[in-house]
């Protein structure tokens, strides 16, 4: 990021908005080389909630509608206009799979109404590859334009699923272990780490 200061030369000036103008250009040229593979998918987009003090299995309902999710399912928490704490629940499907949603928040959730709205998603073609680590294999999303990889995600599930087995690995193993407890941030460097070897070879 350039900064222009009151007082700098002309030429400087100058030279700072050439600079600027080039990364702009250099970024729309990026960007409109990544058009050709962007995929786009008519989506609905339903929204539940409640007040907090109505209780509910979100274990449950989320096992009952992943199924059906086309991306995490939300749950997050706001107060209404005189301070009455909330609980939304927002879940991405189909649009075939609309109705089937809905019914399923108002026989599952203490909702009373619920609100649906038609969307878009957008996505690079993607496939996945499992990768061995030290912690175990973990499923990697590679997004694609072509053949070139442009971004990697890891299964964060199983990245999860894999540090708490080794903090009970090193729990056991004594307290002087604690110190270096993994987490899933460091599983999942693991991973990028094992898959950018494989890339390269």
């Amino acid at each position: 990021m350039f900064h222009l200061t009151p007082g700098q030369p002309a030429c400087l000036q100058q030279s700072c908005l050439c600079a600027v103008c080039l990364q702009q250009i250099c970024l729309c040229a990026d960007v409109q080389a990544l058009l050709p593979y962007v995929l786009w998918d008519r989506v609905a987009k339903l929204t539940a909630s409640w007040d907090t003090r109505g209780k509910a299995d979100f274990e449950h309902i989320c096992e009952i509608l992943q199924p059906r999710a086309l991306q995490k399912i939300v749950v997050s928490q706001a107060t209404d206009a005189e301070g009455q704490p909330l609980t939304y629940l927002t879940i991405i499907c189909r649009p075939e799979d609309g109705d089937d949603v809905a019914a399923a928040l108002l026989q599952y959730t203490p909702a009373t109404h619920i609100t649906s709205s038609p969307s878009e998603q957008c996505y690079l073609p993607h496939r996945t590859l499992p990768v061995q680590t030290a912690f175990g294999t973990i499923d990697m999303r590679l997004s694609l334009a072509g053949s070139d990889v442009k971004k990697v995600t890891p299964n964060w599930d199983q990245c999860q699923l894999a540090a708490e087995q080794q903090q009970q690995q090193q729990g056991a193993a004594g307290a002087a272990a604690a110190a270096g407890m993994v987490d899933a941030a460091a599983v999942a460097a693991a991973a990028v780490e094992a898959l950018s070897a494989g890339l390269a070879g």
